[in-house]
């Protein structure tokens, strides 16, 4: 069972074989205003999605999130670094991260 903190933004979260499978919607951000942080088994995604008005302008309705954000993820397993990799494409994150155990063996 995964443990998530905060429902903005909105995501899913998938299992394959080979990886858990991670799509979190965030349109309109900046992709070097999103840090990811791996700690043992958690993933946090947070960042800052920044919304200026045009001068003159009144609001009737404001429905679009802005400011901080911040999601973790109690992950299944703790992955190893290199196996997560993050692609950001039309306004979707998607960090796909390895299943896989990775042994190393130490001789001596």
């Amino acid at each position: 069972m995964l443990f998530i903190e905060n429902p903005f933004p909105p995501m899913d979260i998938y299992e394959t074989e080979e990886s858990l499978v991670i799509e979190i919607d965030i349109p309109s951000i900046d992709i070097n205003d999103v840090k990811l942080v791996v700690d043992g088994s958690k993933l946090t995604i947070e960042g800052i999605r920044s919304k200026t008005a045009p001068s003159g302008v009144k609001y009737h309705i404001v429905e679009r999130y802005s400011g901080r954000f911040r999601r973790t993820i109690e992950l299944p397993f703790t992955p190893s670094s290199d196996g997560i990799k993050a692609v950001y494409k039309n306004g979707t994150l998607t960090v796909t991260i390895s299943k896989r155990i990775y042994n190393i063996v130490l001789e001596g």
